[in-house]
């Protein structure tokens, strides 16, 4: 299955805490939810109920070679993982993060999630993937991929409207790159 974005005919956006810079992406065509911040709001971020369950994730900035650079991760908690990330000297290029959940995801939907949106950075050669130690990909049904493709697919869409220019299909076609101009 092709991973270009699906076109949303409406993307809903919310300001959940007031003089932050959190923000939320979500259409009622999918469950599937982006919640955009700054890497400073960080605490703020966390308090949000949609950072409850697991999530996908991207960390994305500039380092000090002027590189447009990007991690992409997983967790099951992220109360737990991201504040981990912070002491990372490896991800001092980190400014925003941009959060894909849905409310239905468990811990082999996003390590199955962090490996496509991984994949579709590593085929860009304008950003700088910069990897950690990956899970171990779990085994999933075709069917279950299928419809992991589908919520990615639509997610992108809401990654894009969110402001995330970093992750970009691999393969164009004339309508994704004008969706994505």
């Amino acid at each position: 299955m092709s991973l270009e974005p699906l076109p949303l005919p409406r993307v809903e956006i919310s300001y959940p805490i007031e003089d932050t810079s959190l923000a939320v992406f979500t259409s009622k065509i999918t469950k599937a939810t982006v919640v955009r911040s700054a890497w400073d709001d960080l605490r703020r971020l966390l308090q949000l109920p949609e950072l409850q369950g697991a999530i996908a994730y991207l960390l994305v900035g500039v380092d000090e070679k002027g590189r447009l650079c990007a991690r992409v991760g997983e967790a099951g908690k992220p109360v737990c993982r991201l504040p981990d990330h912070r002491r990372n000297e490896d991800l001092n290029f980190a400014e925003e993060i941009f959060v894909l959940t849905n409310t239905d995801f468990d811990k082999s939907d996003i390590i199955y999630l962090q490996e496509r949106i991984s994949g579709l950075l590593a085929g860009t050669s304008s950003v700088h993937l910069v990897k950690g130690t990956g899970p171990i990909l779990q085994p999933l049904c075709a069917p279950r991929r299928l419809e992991l493709d589908l919520v990615l697919r639509y997610g992108l869409t809401l990654l894009k409207a969110a402001g995330c220019p970093w992750l970009r299909p691999t393969r164009r076609s004339a309508g994704t790159e004008a969706m994505l101009a």
